[in-house]
């Protein structure tokens, strides 16, 4: 009887977790057979990180960098970008507006958040990225970031 029920316990676990344990495996598959560790981060978290490991390219460490979210679904994608560009200092703006007032984007609203370093607002970045999850690349960097291009 014990030996029943262990066996209708692995008999169903098997059924309920084939479906995953299937798309896993070809996931895994499909990993392996591209050449690096990029390749494989960027089939695995897409467009941004593809993006963002291009504007670490194209930056020097030590430049500063504005991040407008034209779009609020862009705060996910804005944080994780600005993560992976460090040590540059990258600032988020919520919008064009925020952008030109200097005024940051505040990520936590909670009183006792630490969002930025207090203090004045930051001068303006040499370079510009327009975070926009619609688009592709969702990070985009302007030519020039005198003035801002929606």
């Amino acid at each position: 009887m014990r030996n029943i029920i262990l066996a209708l316990l692995l008999a169903g676990s098997v059924f309920a977790g084939a479906r995953r344990l299937t798309g896993t495996a070809r996931l895994a598959r499909d990993l392996r057979t591209l050449p690096d560790v990029e390749a494989r981060r960027t089939r695995l978290f897409g467009g941004w990180y593809a993006a963002a490991a291009q504007l670490r390219r194209d930056t020097p460490p030590d430049a500063a960098i504005d991040f407008v979210m034209v779009r609020p679904e862009a705060r996910d994608i804005a944080v994780l970008g600005a993560a992976e560009l460090q040590p540059r200092d990258v600032r988020l703006f919520d919008g064009w507006d925020a952008w030109k007032q200097r005024t940051r984007a505040v990520l936590l609203h909670d009183a006792r958040a630490a969002n930025a370093v207090a203090g004045p607002p930051p001068s303006a970045a040499r370079f510009v990225v327009v975070v926009d999850p619609a688009a592709d690349p969702p990070l985009r960097l302007l030519p020039s970031p005198s003035e801002p291009r929606p």
